[in-house]
């Protein structure tokens, strides 16, 4: 793979913060382009303990995925367009800085914030749409 092929964007906001709204804009603007899916999870150094309990898998290392693939990401997007990728995975990711600045020093950050109060309430309405049988209330949910 070329090493010039650089991400020129790369959004590492909290979760429950809008990144799938920011980059959701972001993509729809005809001079950015986001790879195939909003979190390609390139720059995660560790691998979430629940994303090891889903894939039935012991491994704690994100990164199998080479320049190659990533560049395969974008295989859409057209001359000039600025490259984007979001996970809110990153923010708590120890490795992540490290890996994106190896990237592109030069790379544009994208950090959405939000009240945490606020992130919290947005948790539970999001995992009682999923787990409706297993939280009576927000008091409940928060001891989980």
């Amino acid at each position: 793979m070329s090493r010039d092929f650089k991400l020129d964007i790369i959004g590492v906001g909290a979760a429950k913060a809008g990144t799938t709204w920011t980059a959701t804009i972001l993509d729809e603007h005809p001079d950015t382009c986001l790879g195939h899916g909003k979190e390609l999870d390139y720059f995660l150094e560790d691998m979430p303990l629940y994303l090891q309990q889903r894939l039935g898998t012991t491994e704690t290392k994100m990164r199998p995925k080479g320049e190659k693939w990533l560049k395969e990401q974008f295989t859409h997007s057209k001359p000039g367009q600025l490259k984007a990728e979001f996970s809110p995975r990153y923010f708590g990711d120890p490795g992540s800085p490290r890996l994106i600045h190896e990237h592109n020093p030069d790379a544009k950050l994208l950090i959405n914030l939000r009240n945490p109060v606020e992130a919290a309430y947005s948790f539970y309405y999001h995992y009682i749409a999923f787990h409706p049988s297993e939280v009576d209330n927000f008091g409940d949910a928060i001891k989980i």
